[in-house]
């Protein structure tokens, strides 16, 4: 079974390659219950050594929805748009605050915190002190049970 966290970089490698308004939705739905977007921005160029954390975001500064996406979608309650699209803008930008200042690091790598085994997202340099990288591997970027 894929773990969250893959699914999650998968689903910005699709949001990136295609306009399909699920996976702006989805896009969402990981950064508020998975992991925050910066931090999947950061690991998701390890799927694709081509491209950088800023032709990623380039690629969602494209990106928004609609009332007709809303539409296409058949949302089955009250859906915000408006504020969806909001909220998308603000991850993107908080994403490019964080690239922007870790411009010395390497990314493409899940960022796990020594202390806990959580993946996280790194708010300072005593953060970053205490984080592992965990690159990805053919199979998915989580450990799996024998390899931990």
């Amino acid at each position: 079974m894929l773990h969250a966290i893959d699914l999650a970089i998968n689903k910005l490698v699709a949001l990136a390659n295609r306009r399909e308004p699920r996976d702006l939705v989805d896009a969402l739905f990981a950064d508020t219950h998975i992991l925050p977007f910066p931090a999947l921005i950061w690991a998701v160029v390890g799927k694709n050594p081509g491209l950088n954390p800023s032709s990623y975001l380039e690629q969602f500064r494209r990106r928004t929805l609609t009332p007709e996406d809303a539409t296409y979608l058949r949302f089955t309650g009250a859906y915000d748009v408006a504020d969806a699209a909001r909220r998308f803008r603000r991850m993107v930008s908080d994403a490019d605050t964080f690239i922007t200042a870790n411009t010395l690091r390497e990314p493409g790598a899940l960022l796990q915190d020594r202390r806990t085994g959580s993946f996280f997202l790194p708010q300072s340099d005593d953060d970053w002190a205490h984080t592992r990288e965990h690159r990805g591997a053919l199979g998915g970027v989580v450990a799996q049970p024998a390899d931990m």
